[in-house]
């Protein structure tokens, strides 16, 4: 990205898919992302979601190895409307989320992970009506929790549930700001599995929460798959 071609207007917004990481745990034949759900690859929920945003003026897209041109089909297939690309993963999801953030054209920038299907125009939406520029869904976790120690295998302390949250994609960043704080924690060698900590963590930035869904699954294990099932609409169409 060139500072000539970066646009700040943050009306405008740039939708950046996590889509580089090959899911070991999940026990698919191919990277999650592209395993068939209701007819219709994984990946494709997101991105029709973001065709369907107005605000939405770009589609960035990185891919694992070996199947860019696999991703680049299906952005062919599913995206009618908004001008998209595919980008090379990075070596882990920090760098990855790095790259989309460096190619990013517009002020606002909405992240979000392909493993999610759960995602529709108005959550989308909902993120960019909010009057915070740098914003995510959580959800309360409602399961008990406790603090271990592994060398010894014992249970060591708790963990209170009325002020821990469970952090949910997709979320809204102010672009530059975002990647500040990607670039400062690439060079303090910093390594980070997630963005609002990581903004708070390196650059002490406010970071605000709005709430999520309990059917908003990440897909991880085998069993996601099946429990994804019960809440996907039968068909998305573009």
């Amino acid at each position: 990205m060139t500072s000539s071609a970066y646009i700040s207007n943050g009306n405008q917004v740039s939708f950046l898919l996590l889509s580089g990481g090959i899911g070991r745990r999940s026990g698919a034949e191919v990277p999650k992302q592209f395993v068939t759900l209701n007819n219709q690859p994984i990946i494709s929920y997101s991105l029709i979601a973001a065709d369907n945003t107005p605000e939405i003026l770009e589609i960035i897209v990185n891919a694992p190895d070996g199947y860019h041109d696999q991703t680049v089909a299906l952005l062919d297939e599913y995206v009618s409307k908004t001008p998209a690309r595919v980008v090379s993963a990075g070596y882990d999801r920090q760098e990855s989320v790095h790259i989309l953030c460096q190619e990013a054209q517009y002020g606002t920038v909405i992240l979000h992970e392909a493993a999610r299907p759960m995602i529709t125009p108005k959550v989308i939406q909902n993120l960019l009506d909010h009057p915070k520029p740098n914003v995510g869904y959580c959800a309360p976790i409602s399961f008990s929790m406790c603090k271990v120690d592994y060398e010894t295998g014992k249970i060591v302390g708790s963990v209170k549930r009325s002020d821990t949250q469970n952090i949910q994609l997709p979320q809204k960043f102010n672009q530059p700001t975002l990647l500040e704080a990607h670039s400062k924690a690439a060079n303090m060698k910093e390594r980070f599995t997630e963005d609002a900590l990581l903004c708070l963590d390196v650059l002490g930035t406010d970071v605000y929460f709005c709430e999520g869904e309990q059917t908003n699954i990440k897909i991880t294990t085998p069993e996601d798959f099946l429990v994804v099932l019960d809440f996907l609409p039968t068909k998305m169409s573009t």
